[in-house]
Parts: structure tokens; sequence; C-alpha cells
């Protein structure tokens, strides 16, 4: 079965919610395009986890509301989704910049969570590996900058850069520049905080991220009490796409404890 699309009305915003399977709750924050839908990948998890795949305000054709000003808004946003449906021993994976507002959220309140789970997260800055200016790069410069396989990132590309798309693109370069245009990418408070997130962590990068490099990973390891750090071999900055088997096996042991 495929998940069962809800919508909530939360801080103004009608929100749209897709669900699957049983288990604990697995609760999943999109990167920044957060317009790709419901992966393999996510069925993937399904098949242990009730998993919960939300939209993004400012994202998806959703309205930007006037209280999303940073980051940080996101992640108390999502933090009303978990009291909302009353969700509990929750296992949140945050994936990019949606890894940036999982941290907020732990380092906020984790006495919902479970586990948290950041695949390549920006939201830290780290001297001399700067992230890649995306806010520069064409469309077809951005996919091949995000894939090791060049090739998979031109058919995700193309598959995804259509005249019907061109306003959800839009709106997402939009509302992503409005949350990490300055400073770029990271929040100059977070480090200082992220000790509070005080749940069983695991941090995983793609080997040839050329958006953020690896070497955030262990500088994430580090601030987050007791967390654990894991690299992907030829792969780019979407694991959950571009190598899904060797991400569902670097986080499934971790997620099912």
């Amino acid at each position: 079965m495929g998940p069962a699309p809800t919508t909530l009305n939360l801080c103004g915003v009608d929100t749209p919610l897709l669900r699957a399977g049983r288990g604990a709750p697995l609760l999943i924050l999109q990167g920044a395009s957060n317009v790709e839908g419901w992966l393999p990948f996510y069925d993937r998890l399904a098949q242990t986890h009730d998993v919960l795949l939300p939209a993004h305000p400012g994202f998806s054709g959703l309205p930007a509301p006037e209280w999303l000003e940073r980051i940080a808004d996101l992640a108390n946003f999502h933090l009303e989704l978990i009291h909302a449906l009353d969700l509990k021993n929750v296992r949140l994976l945050g994936l990019s910049m949606g890894g940036w507002a999982a941290a907020e959220l732990a380092a906020r309140d984790c006495s919902r969570l479970a586990a948290l789970a950041l695949v390549a997260p920006s939201g830290l800055y780290l001297p001399g590996a700067e992230p890649l200016d995306v806010f520069l790069r064409t469309d077809e410069q951005l996919f091949d900058d995000l894939f090791h396989d060049k090739a998979l990132g031109a058919r995700w590309r193309e598959a995804r850069v259509t005249p019907e798309s061109e306003d959800l693109r839009l709106q997402s370069k939009v509302t992503t520049a409005k949350l990490a245009w300055s400073p770029r990418w990271y929040d100059p408070h977070l480090r200082k905080w992220l000790h509070r997130a005080r749940v069983p962590a695991t941090i995983v990068w793609g080997a040839d991220d050329a958006f953020l490099a690896p070497a955030h990973a262990q500088e994430w390891r580090r601030l987050i009490p007791g967390a654990q750090a894991k690299i992907i071999e030829a792969c780019g900055h979407h694991p959950h796409i571009e190598q899904p088997e060797a991400l569902h096996a670097a986080l499934a042991s971790f997620l099912n404890a």
C-alpha cells in the first residue's frame, strides 16, 4: 500500500502529510527541494516503522507564513506537529536542510525523541569546508554537483526540472534563500546548544558530497554527545536517492534499537 495522505492545520498552515507503515514513529524532515514526494527509500523504512513525511511551510506550494524567518522556525513547527499527533519515542530523520531543522528541534526539546539521524545536514560552519554556493548554480550545474553518479543526476534533473514544476522550484529557491542566505547554510548559535540533543544520534554522509564536505560529519559527531558517524562511498549529497540500500543499512540497526 502507498502512503495515506492527510492534512493538518498547524500554526495557520494546512500541511500535507504522507504516512505509511507500522511500528515506532519515524518522522522524516526533507531537504530544501521538498518536492521529491514519497521515495522507494521511504517504503523500505515503512516495513519496520510508522513513517511520517510532512511538507515544510513555504515549500511544495504551501504558503510561507509570516512567522517563517529561519530554520529554527521550522524546528518549532515540527515540534508542534509531534505534539499535535501526540507522537512518542520518535525516531527523527533529517535530510540536508531537514537535518539542520532536526538538529535545531532536538536541541530545543528531545523529550519525545528516541533517536536522531542526520543525513548530510547543513547548519554548521566549518572553516576551510564552506558549502558550495548553490544560489549561484544553474539547475544543470546543481544536479551535477549533488550526485556522485553524474548520469543519475542528469536523469533526476530531466524528470524533475520541467515547465510544470517551475513554480514549485522557484518557490523552493525563494524560501531557501530566506532561511539560509545569510549566513550561508549555517546558524552561528547552533553549535553551542547541540549538547542538549541528549538522545542516541548518528550522522551519515556521502564520501563524494560536493555541496557539504564529509569533514562536517566529524564535527557533528563531536558536538552531539555520544553520536556516531558513518560515511557512504560512491555517494554525493543525496544518499537516500543515490545509495538508498547503503543508507538503509547504515540506519536500520540504529533506528530499530
